[in-house]
């Protein structure tokens, strides 16, 4: 990439990094590969305060320092991410318009999803993991993804171009999105993404500039 494009990493606190002291964990590797280029939130871990004792202005100050100064977000999906309190703020501050470094328009983050690899009691694992939690390769080809088990903030915010959906080659389903263009937060494994890093983050950035083709849900309820 021709300018090196700050990314914030969102997760949840339990399935990423408790317990692996010393032991390999994801963020630490993508912070690595991102080679001074990654920022982290360090809001969510063992002594995370609870969001619903603040208001949202608390909540919007303690996250936007570290988002502000990125403009991509990756965010890990994880079984407990469905659970966690700070992804949906996250996201939703890194949709948000904002002036980012030196640009006098006003911008919003690109994001990607990248689904963590597996064992067979669903616990993040660098090797030997599956994806089958996330998702199911159909017969017809097509991929359906089992959104549901995501947070909203993610869900609503997948397979949500305008007028992007079209009829598989089968003729059997009727609502398929390209991978790469169909969803404003585009849906990975780790393996694909850790092994091609650059062009992930690049179509992100190039969507954002594509965001109101979009569909995109910005606000976690009214108000907010």
């Amino acid at each position: 990439m021709a300018t090196p494009k700050k990314v914030f990493v969102s997760y949840k606190y339990s399935d990423v990094v408790e317990g692996r002291v010393d032991k390999f964990n994801f963020r630490d590797k993508l912070i690595d590969e991102l080679d001074g280029r990654g920022l982290v939130h360090k809001g969510e871990d063992n002594e995370s305060f609870d969001l619903k004792d603040y208001k949202r202005d608390q909540i919007i100050s303690k996250i936007h320092p570290f988002v502000k100064n990125s403009s991509i977000t990756v965010v890990f999906i994880t079984p407990n991410a469905i659970k966690s309190q700070w992804i949906p703020w996250e996201i939703s501050i890194s949709l948000r318009k904002r002036t980012y470094d030196n640009e006098q328009n006003m911008t919003r983050n690109g994001i990607i999803g990248v689904y963590l690899p597996l064992d067979s009691n669903n616990i993040p694992v660098e090797f030997g993991g599956n994806y089958n939690f996330y998702k199911k390769l159909k017969s017809c080809g097509t991929i359906t993804h089992f959104t549901s088990k995501f947070p909203n903030m993610i869900a609503d915010n997948a397979f949500n171009l305008k007028n992007g959906a079209h009829t598989c080659g089968s003729g059997c389903c009727d609502s398929v999105y390209d991978s790469s263009t169909g969803s404003y937060i585009e849906l990975v494994d780790w393996d694909t993404f850790i092994d091609d890093i650059d062009e992930y983050i690049d179509r992100a950035w190039k969507r954002r500039e594509k965001f109101d083709n979009y569909n995109c849900r910005i606000k976690l309820n009214e108000g907010n």
